[in-house]
């Protein structure tokens, strides 16, 4: 399904959800590609929907703002979501809004886009970037340099995008946020480095185990999370972050590990649901690992073990 077409499916899922045009907008990459901004992004078919706190269809339970929130599978809103990807083969993700930044946004940051009573609302590019310098500020401590860096690589290229169409207030501000936010790229791949030589050395990785559990298995890698293949029951799912498309295939596997994430990930909080051991924040373990490979997978130490035997 084309995005235009998607667009209007996402319109009448969260309808069904109590939620008018008022009360959300596209937010992010494809707010900016619809704006003129049309760089690649490397997640193609995962949209960005903000929503003020105080309108959560099933409430703000874990008191998140200006995040991800995940919609609880327990819920019929769980189904709606599936039905949506199954039907229009994106998917999306709630961003539960603080109150006050949120209605800002939406009255005096946005835009209306599609054709006649099918209209969505965007957030404007330089809403985009208020809402990234806002939220960046609560992002040291809680998520890796890592994960850092690919949040911003998007701001790099607006940047330019921006140099290019003259469009100097978005400029001004991705420049404020590159400048204040980014990490030293150069430390980060000496720390990858670091740990790709270690991994070498002791055939060991180090995560944050997001759930515990102790098992050992065969290695299953995703190269794209929102596009997985479907895999064998029993797998130990090695992949850079979780998606929701990816939840289907976390369901039948032993463990998950990814490179990115924290206790709050995607992966984290769909594994502690599940009850499935899961690593979080390995930084490297796409790149060492690779399908076939037998691991133990040590979630209460945050450990990985690479072995030539599970049965042992």
């Amino acid at each position: 399904m084309n995005l235009d077409d998607a667009l209007v499916e996402l319109r009448r899922t969260l309808s069904g959800w109590g939620l008018s045009t008022a009360d959300w907008a596209l937010i992010l990459h494809f707010a900016d590609k619809l704006q003129g901004y049309d760089m690649r992004y490397e997640r193609d078919e995962h949209l960005h929907i903000i929503v003020s706190s105080d309108d959560i269809p099933w409430g703000n339970r874990m008191n998140v703002e200006n995040d991800e929130i995940e919609i609880p599978n327990q819920l019929p809103y769980s189904h709606d979501f599936r039905d949506f990807i199954r039907r229009t083969g994106y998917d999306f993700h709630l961003l539960c809004g603080e109150p006050s930044l949120t209605r800002s946004l939406l009255k005096k940051n946005s835009l209306m886009y599609g054709k006649g009573d099918k209209k969505i609302r965007l957030i404007s590019t330089l809403g985009n970037m208020i809402f990234i310098r806002r939220t960046a500020e609560t992002w040291p401590g809680k998520y890796s340099d890592e994960v850092v860096t690919r949040r911003l690589s998007w701001v790099k290229l607006v940047h330019q995008r921006a140099i290019e169409r003259g469009d100097a207030d978005v400029k001004g501000m991705a420049e404020t946020i590159l400048n204040r936010f980014m990490p030293d790229t150069g430390k980060l791949e000496q720390l990858m480095d670091r740990e790709t030589a270690n991994f070498m050395k002791t055939g060991r990785l180090r995560g944050m185990g997001a759930f515990h559990g102790k098992v050992r298995g065969e290695v299953a890698v995703i190269g794209n999370p929102d596009r997985p293949p479907e895999l064998e029951a029993g797998k130990i799912i090695v992949s850079k972050l979780a998606s929701p498309k990816l939840v289907g295939e976390i369901r039948k596997s032993v463990a998950v590990i990814t490179d990115e994430g924290g206790k709050l990930s995607h992966a984290a909080i769909v594994c502690l649901e599940f009850g499935i051991p899961c690593i979080v924040g390995t930084k490297i373990a796409t790149k060492v690992l690779k399908t076939g490979d037998k691991v133990v997978v040590d979630a209460g130490s945050g450990t990985v073990r690479k072995v030539d035997d599970v049965t042992k």
